[in-house]
């Protein structure tokens, strides 16, 4: 590509976030480019294809709270069903195997007590945060100078109640609590409403899957965008290429822009991964939706200001291997389990089942997750598989069914070069987060961000990616037309207010009954004192 082809803006990944921003651009005519660095689109979305279906190894779920990505589903003719639920769940912690079909493990009335006061002292703290200004809050240097597992240790008394807390967060953030900024674990439960909304099946964000695999949404967005360009350069106008508006196996090492002065041109420089074949693009604008880390790599002249890269230094991603493991039948069902496992071992630490609805497509999907991962990933995929089916074999009563399983297929997180883990960016505490996040979506000059991370909806969800893009395509949009009205996703429609209003309903019984519970709790305590007393 000649230097003379300006680009109105050029896109950096070809994630959801990526793929989104562009389609929005090329909606207003603006000429576009999505330089990704894989040899396919998706990002943190990926798919394996196993009998005739595309099976999600990266980003799955979907929540009813989750409007832009229910949206995107119908705009891409794909619909959605629920996770199954239906059954027996089991929890092993502290070597102790709990199945149950309750709302709430029996582990123990104190332990769910705590829990749940520790729930909502959670929520608390979250909902006096302004996400577009974490430094406001008073309390912000504090939370974000001790980690969440400092936080755990000054405010939960019994250790039982410390690892089901750990489990939680780890299935979150696929990390270990003592990794994370209190503030930062603060913020991104604002962002997803609560606490309850992100770790929850129904009325949560695992609620439902996408029939056709969450990567096929990327697939359809890039579809889009395969269509010749009209380009300009010094001679005049042009159309560029018979590939479109998407360039992938493009690694971005170098961006050049002078963010010091107005209507300076961005060069960007790339690299082909296969051929190591070197092009250069300019461009007015340019969007980076790359993860923070992986942009953190990025030789950038002159170097970004110093709380954007001080930032994105103290960023890394969190850690997870996720695995689906195939079987002829839902024996699982037939014995009255759902296919939920919570394990606070060493190594799988969640499973669901992975089947469709009505039991076709027998499967149970799993995650080995945070510093455990990093043994895991050492070991073969044979050796993962043994781990798999060993836990599922002593969760479903030792069913000798579990040891025959038909296939297994997983994805290593932490060996992707292009993100170095999953599934979102993390940040631990004492590395100034509450004075430096807006740095990552703040406008530098020409060079605007976007990425799940750098959303206050849904932060680290497909849906936090969605609304970057929506942020950042309204950024850059005015200034190419004119008289633009920002555009925000219509969502606020009946079926929309009525799920809220159930996903409401739920809390606010959930809340009863633990009330009822604590009550309950309590006058079992005064009981016992008095006849103590006798």
């Amino acid at each position: 590509m000649e230097e003379s082809t300006i680009f109105d803006c050029v896109v950096i990944g070809g994630g959801l976030s990526g793929l989104k921003t562009a389609n929005l651009l090329k909606n207003q005519n603006i000429n576009v480019l999505v330089l990704e660095a894989k040899d396919k689109v998706g990002g943190r979305t990926d798919s394996i294809q196993y009998e005739n279906y595309s099976w999600d190894v990266g980003g799955q779920w979907v929540g009813p709270t989750q409007y832009r990505i229910n949206e995107l589903i119908k705009e891409c003719n794909q619909s959605i069903f629920p996770q199954q639920q239906k059954g027996k769940k089991v929890l092993e912690v502290n070597g102790i195997l709990y199945r149950y079909s309750s709302l709430i493990p029996p582990v123990g009335l104190h332990y769910i007590i705590e829990i749940q006061l520790v729930m909502w002292r959670v929520d608390y703290l979250a909902n006096q945060i302004d996400l577009n200004n974490l430094s406001s809050w008073k309390k912000s240097v504090y939370y974000d100078s001790i980690s969440f597992q400092d936080w755990v240790d000054q405010n939960i008394f019994f250790e039982t109640s410390k690892k089901l807390i750990e489990i939680t967060i780890l299935a979150i953030f696929s990390t270990q609590p003592k990794n994370l900024s209190m503030l930062f674990v603060l913020s991104y439960f604002k962002s997803s409403g609560g606490v309850v909304k992100a770790m929850e099946v129904e009325g949560g964000a695992q609620q439902d899957r996408v029939f056709g695999g969450s990567h096929n949404l990327s697939k359809v967005l890039s579809k889009k965008l395969l269509f010749p360009s009209k380009l300009t350069n010094s001679t005049g106008t042009f159309y560029y290429g018979n590939n479109g508006n998407i360039k992938l196996n493009s690694q971005v090492y170098k961006i050049e822009h002078d963010y010091n002065q107005n209507n300076s041109l961005i060069r960007v420089s790339s690299k082909n991964v296969i051929t190591n074949e070197e092009s250069y693009y300019l461009c007015k604008y340019l969007v980076i939706t790359i993860p923070p880390n992986i942009a953190d790599t990025i030789i950038y002249q002159p170097e970004l200001p110093n709380e954007r890269r001080l930032l994105t230094k103290s960023m890394e991603m969190g850690k997870v291997i996720k695995f689906i493991i195939f079987y002829d039948e839902c024996w699982w069902r037939e014995l009255g389990f759902s296919g939920e496992i919570v394990n606070d071992g060493t190594s799988i630490s969640f499973c669901y089942d992975g089947s469709f609805e009505d039991g076709s497509k027998p499967s149970i999907i799993g995650f080995f997750e945070g510093s455990y991962t990093e043994e895991w990933s050492l070991k073969s995929e044979s050796q993962r598989k043994d781990e798999a089916i060993k836990i599922i074999y002593k969760s479903f009563n030792n069913d000798k069914r579990a040891l025959t399983p038909k296939h297994y297929i997983d994805r290593d997180w932490t060996k992707n070069q292009w993100s170095k883990g999953g599934y979102g960016c993390i940040i631990g505490s004492n590395n100034n987060y509450h004075s430096l996040n807006e740095s990552l979506r703040k406008p530098i000059g020409n060079i605007h961000f976007a990425g799940t991370e750098t959303s206050t909806e849904w932060s680290g969800y497909m849906e936090g990616a969605l609304e970057s893009a929506e942020r950042v395509s309204n950024e850059i949009i005015p200034k190419f037309v004119k008289n633009y009205k920002p555009q925000t996703s219509i969502y606020q429609t009946s079926i929309y207010q009525k799920q809220n209003n159930q996903q409401q309903s739920i809390g606010i019984l959930n809340s009863i009954i633990i009330t009822f519970l604590m009550l309950t709790f309590c006058f079992y305590l005064i009981f016992n004192l008095f006849s103590n007393k006798k």
